[in-house]
């Protein structure tokens, strides 16, 4: 089974309270704009194939986010929130949900982190005995929905592409798993009813608990 990392694994609601401590009463608003940002950035380095890697992303995507929500922040307060992705807190339910799939499946996350992140972020959730690899599109500068990104599951465990279950919250990149050839999960909190899911994903969950229920 495949993981999305960032907003399936690891919970963007937990930075919160350094971005408002920043921005009192618009911290929220201003992280959901940059994460938003991030991935039209990311969009972007598919459709023109020019790659840069999520940090260098992050850190335009922040400063674009100050012109336009009119804030002045330093440079070591936009690491400092940049850093947010290193001890993002993970969804209450994951390490029991991977706790459980893991006597069943291999596990690997897939992220456009890169492998720094994703060994930071790991770390500090004492996720590293659950996964069977971290994977990162840093490797093959790629990001999904671009198929060079899910070849790096392929070519990390010798099974059918068909044999892969790929998770995550980003329609593009379930999109991206099943052209691949992955069975895909579609995971949404409200799970909204869209007839054109139904040629994206197999199967659409509300939460990580679905998936052993």
């Amino acid at each position: 089974m495949v993981f999305d990392g960032f907003g399936t694994l690891f919970d963007l609601e937990s930075a919160t309270p350094a971005f408002e401590a920043v921005v009192p009463g618009r911290g929220r608003e201003i992280l959901y704009w940059w994460r938003e940002r991030q991935l039209a950035y990311t969009r972007q380095c598919v459709l023109t194939r020019r790659y840069r890697n999520l940090w260098t992303l992050m850190e335009q995507a922040l400063e674009d986010a100050c012109r336009h929500f009119q804030v002045v922040m330093t440079p070591q307060v936009r690491q400092e929130l940049c850093s947010q992705y290193l001890t993002l807190e993970t969804f209450p339910e994951v390490r029991q949900i991977l706790g459980f799939l893991r006597s069943r499946y291999q596990l690997i996350l897939l992220s456009h982190g890169t492998q720094a992140m994703l060994d930071a972020v790991l770390e500090h959730n004492q996720l590293v005995p659950l996964l069977d690899a971290a994977l990162s599109v840093d490797a093959v500068r790629a990001y999904k929905p671009d198929l060079q990104a899910y070849e790096l599951i392929t070519q990390k465990v010798d099974l059918p592409v068909h044999e892969f279950g790929y998770t995550g919250v980003n329609p593009m990149d379930i999109a991206g798993a099943r052209a691949f050839g992955m069975k895909t999960i579609w995971l949404h909190p409200h799970a909204p009813e869209n007839r054109l899911m139904g040629l994206i994903a197999d199967v659409r969950i509300r939460n990580l608990q679905e998936l052993v229920s």
